[in-house]
Order: structure tokens, then C-alpha cells, then sequence
């Protein structure tokens, strides 16, 4: 797919978090193939992992912030018989991975299958 740069387009910051043994790295790899064949502008790939083995050389890797809250929440979370990922929302926290411009956050298991532009 041929892509052409539209001026003035910020630079997008793409995001994803891997943590346990769930998702293996060619999940972050496989994301990543599809925002670049689908995305429309300069973008930088940003995954928060507690393990960068086997990610592309092209992914900026960054450790998982660390979730003081945590425990208190998943106990919140079980008590109320609700599912969710407390660890996403810290990311946009000052200071991690200097997050600036349009930042998109993509879960490791979407499939990217069009464009992904405005």
C-alpha cells in the first residue's frame, strides 16, 4: 500500500502493553507490521513490557510503569465481578515514554485490517 504523507501531520505515538506470558512478542510484532502498512502519517511504536525478547528492533521498548494501587484494585475489581486492566491507564502518566501528539493505545490482540487515519 502506497502511503503519501499528508503536511503538517503530527507524528502519532502508537502504544501496547505486554506483560506476562499471554501474548508472546510476535504479538507486538504482528501490531506493529499492520500500523505500519495501515497508518497514514510518521508514527513512533511504544510497548511497556517486563520483557523486550524478540520484539523488532523498530519498537521502543519501555519498562511497565510500576501500579502501586494494584493489588487494591484487581481485589475492587474481583469483588465486583468486573474483568480490566488497571496497568493501561498508568502509561499517560508524566513522564512515561514522553507521550506527546495524537497517541493511539491498541490492545495486543486487535487485527488492524484498514486505515487508520482521521
Amino acid at each position: 500500500m502506497s502511503q503519501q504523507q499528508p503536511a503538517g501531520m503530527p507524528q502519532a505515538t502508537v502504544t501496547c502493553i505486554k506483560w506476562g506470558n499471554k501474548f508472546p512478542a510476535y504479538y507486538v510484532n504482528r501490531l506493529y507490521a499492520g500500523v505500519k502498512r495501515h497508518m497514514d502519517r510518521p508514527f513512533r511504536f511504544v510497548c511497556f513490557t517486563e520483557n523486550a525478547e524478540g520484539l523488532r528492533p523498530e519498537v521502543e521498548v519501555f519498562p511497565l510503569p510500576v501500579v502501586a494501587y494494584e493489588d487494591a484494585m484487581v481485589r475492587a475489581m474481583t469483588t465486583g465481578k468486573r474483568r480490566g486492566s488497571w496497568r493501561k491507564v498508568t502509561i499517560f502518566q508524566p513522564g512515561k515514554a514522553e507521550l506527546s501528539g495524537p497517541c493511539l493505545q491498541l490492545d495486543l490482540d486487535v487485527v488492524i485490517t484498514g486505515p487508520l487515519g482521521p
